[in-house]
């Protein structure tokens, strides 16, 4: 199977994506609406980063090959 190699890294992308975007559409959620961010350019902004800002660090991080520390549990 010739694209064997592409799904764990396609995996890795979506569930990198899915965190980063997560973190922040409620990043952009807070600003806005809890701390009532009164400029309409600003709000836009902060909207617009959130929303493409997912898509370019999950494509950095994959990009770069990041991979997670894995450290044991200490007893």
């Amino acid at each position: 199977m010739a694209d064997a190699p592409f799904f764990p890294a396609a995996a890795s992308w979506l569930l990198t994506y899915g965190i980063h975007s997560t973190i922040l559409l409620a990043g952009a959620w807070l600003l806005t609406r809890r701390w009532a961010v009164r400029s309409i350019v600003a709000h836009d902004a902060i909207w617009k980063v959130a929303l493409v800002g997912g898509v370019f660090t999950a494509s950095f991080q994959v990009a770069v090959g990041h991979e997670p520390s894995r450290h044991s549990a200490r007893r």
